[in-house]
């Protein structure tokens, strides 16, 4: 029986150092004067500090908390001793290289008076939390530029400089020619005015929609590529992203080019990707929007045209009905029936020329060539 409880005492302390060594979270245990005795490896390494470091005795609890928490952590510490055991809170401790780092601490009072402590490393989670809530903004904000315009040349400048100054160093908008052989270089915006040369070069190049690999694979293929250390004719970038412009289940009309020159500024993750790709999508349904107005806009000036025109030509044989049949109700030797007659021509005519006027001022209205014809006049009393 003896046997069989130290059997199962060595197994649990077996699994609290098996907790205590791993490298998932940080343990730290403090005396009532608040000097760190111990602490696991996790936590050493999280702070940047030694095992040497925690045997001189100097790493304390209150002197690795950031300044602007430690008043909070003196209250907790005291919430602690009274309830004994509190958390999760969060708080930020220094690294020992000056950063700060993020962290949920729990606490609890052992039996001896000392107190251990678990800490979890949230950096990394609030990083990631900050950084998707800034590309959900940028999302957010590039889409309203989109919206702004129907104009394509401006569409496509607001859409460069917005992405160069969050997704890359220098970004481009190549679409498809009319004939659909030749990748023209449309818009190409830089972060910094020193790239300037580097983007008129840029617009020198000529890009062929069959091309093997890079941006004619992209095309072809409807998928981006993303290519590290690569030489593009006139710089060597750290990365460059090429994204295919199109709406879904059709054919690419273009790409975009996302060029980092910097190593430190190199940063395309499976995220900025998909942020990348989804702006391209929008930007192709503001392309298409477009388009659609100005074809709209063609359209709806070549049926003002056709109304002006026919319009036209209605009133010029009206004349000559109109004006015979007030000949006819003027000449005293025209019978009366054949008069009666006369006037129900006349009639009809003034109605139809006053329907062929009414379409003309539409016509006009619709090519904002409406003229306004002010008149004074006297209200009745």
């Amino acid at each position: 029986m003896a046997s069989s409880v130290e059997s199962n005492i060595q197994g649990n302390e077996q699994k609290y150092k098996t907790i205590f060594n791993s490298d998932v979270i940080g343990i730290m245990i403090t005396d009532l004067n608040d000097r760190i005795t111990d602490a696991n490896p996790f936590f050493l390494k999280m702070l940047g500090y030694t095992r040497k470091d925690l045997e001189t005795g100097s790493l304390t609890r209150l002197g690795l908390t950031a300044p602007e928490d430690v008043e909070k952590t003196r209250k907790i510490i005291q919430r602690l001793i009274e309830k004994k055991r509190v958390g999760p809170y969060e708080k930020q401790f220094l690294h020992k290289n000056g950063n700060r780092i993020d962290v949920l601490v729990s606490a609890t009072v052992h039996q001896d008076g000392s107190i251990i402590a678990i800490i979890i490393n949230i950096s990394e989670f609030k990083e990631n939390v900050e950084a998707k809530t800034r590309q959900m903004k940028f999302l957010s904000d590039i889409s309203l530029t989109l919206a702004e315009s129907f104009d394509l040349g401006q569409i496509l400048k607001n859409f460069t400089q917005r992405s160069a100054s969050f997704l890359a160093d220098i970004c481009s908008i190549s679409l498809l020619d009319n004939e659909g052989l030749e990748i023209g270089k449309t818009e190409i915006s830089s972060r910094s005015e020193k790239d300037r040369s580097i983007v008129d070069l840029w617009k020198q190049r000529r890009i062929f929609a069959d091309m093997s690999n890079g941006p004619g694979q992209v095309m072809r293929t409807g998928q981006s590529r993303v290519l590290k250390n690569k030489y593009i004719d006139p710089i060597t970038a750290s990365e460059v992203a090429f994204v295919p412009i199109q709406l879904p289940h059709q054919e690419s009309i273009g790409f975009a080019t996302f060029l980092v020159k910097s190593e430190a500024n190199s940063n395309y993750s499976p995220f900025d990707l998909s942020l990348a790709e989804e702006i391209c999508r929008r930007l192709a349904v503001a392309i298409e929007n477009s388009r659609l107005y100005f074809k709209a806009q063609e359209s709806s000036q070549a049926k003002s045209d056709f109304l002006a025109n026919i319009s036209h030509e209605i009133r010029t044989p009206l004349g000559a009905i109109l004006g015979f049949a007030e000949l006819l109700l003027e000449d005293g030797s025209v019978e009366k029936d054949r008069k009666k007659t006369a006037e129900i021509i006349l009639r009809n005519g003034q109605h139809l020329l006053g329907i062929v006027n009414e379409v003309l001022d539409i016509s006009k209205i619709e090519s904002d060539k409406v003229q306004i014809e002010i008149l004074r006049f006297q209200l009745q009393n």
